[in-house]
């Protein structure tokens, strides 16, 4: 047989198959729904029952005939369902764009009818089930953004568009300043060591003369939207009271 659109020419003497016989050809991948039965299926047996006053005794056993040599052609229940290839269709959805629906939480007094709808399939073999990681170490991986820090400028494209490293893939992002919080011209001093580190000076590329103390311990930048809300803090100076906005991790940067 020839499944292929150029001709091809067997020659005489050519081997194109080998045979060989076989006492019976079994496939052991049937289904629940193609085993066969010696007899009548209860429910099968309750619809003849129901069904068959009008019918003789010679009728209504060859109607019983005929359903124990189909009766995997029934399904037994709401969730015995069957697989077949003989009939396919196509869903033509003309001009209209893919869409994408978020995931929607289910109601709580609808909780108890899904879980028992799904202990049931899952019974029925309906269900495959597939673990998957959700988390990470002490966070759960849907509240994980790529635009959280540390960032790390790697390349300064214009007045407002940097290059940073936020680990995203191991690929570096190019964003817009204002994602970032604005830089301010102070420093960093860890608790580990007494090393100071200089933050980069977006505006003119110089340190603060009078460095703010602060007590995190990070030497680079995070998104502002991951920090704490804090009230300013309340100083006083010589007995003149002043306010001033608390140092943050994200006033400071490492290029």
């Amino acid at each position: 047989m020839n499944t292929e659109l150029d001709p091809k020419t067997i020659y005489p003497g050519t081997t194109i198959a080998q045979m060989s016989g076989v006492d019976q050809v079994l496939d052991g991948n049937i289904s629940s729904n193609e085993q066969k039965h010696d007899g009548l299926r209860p429910d099968l047996q309750d619809l003849l029952d129901r069904t068959s006053d009008e019918l003789t005794s010679k009728d209504k056993q060859k109607v019983k005939s005929l359903l124990i040599e189909n009766q995997n052609l029934f399904a037994s229940s709401d969730v015995d369902l069957g697989r077949t290839n003989l009939v396919k269709h196509e869903i033509n959805t003309g001009n209209a764009r893919p869409f994408k629906e978020p995931p929607r939480r289910t109601p709580y007094h609808l909780n108890k009818v899904v879980n028992d709808n799904l202990d049931k399939m899952l019974q029925k073999r309906l269900l495959k089930i597939y673990l998957h990681t959700i988390k990470k170490p002490g966070m759960s991986s849907k509240l994980t953004s790529f635009w959280k820090g540390p960032f790390k400028i790697l390349d300064k494209y214009g007045d407002l568009t940097y290059k940073v490293d936020c680990g995203y893939r191991g690929k570096p992002q190019v964003i817009h300043v204002d994602r970032l919080k604005k830089k301010n011209k102070q420093t960093l001093r860890t608790e580990s060591d007494n090393n100071t580190f200089v933050p980069l000076d977006t505006e003119n590329d110089t340190a603060e003369n009078d460095p703010i103390e602060t007590p995190y311990v990070q030497d680079i930048a995070v998104h502002e939207s991951t920090l704490p809300v804090e009230e300013t803090e309340e100083s006083s100076v010589e007995g003149r009271r002043t306010r001033r906005k608390p140092a943050w991790m994200a006033d400071y940067i490492v290029k």
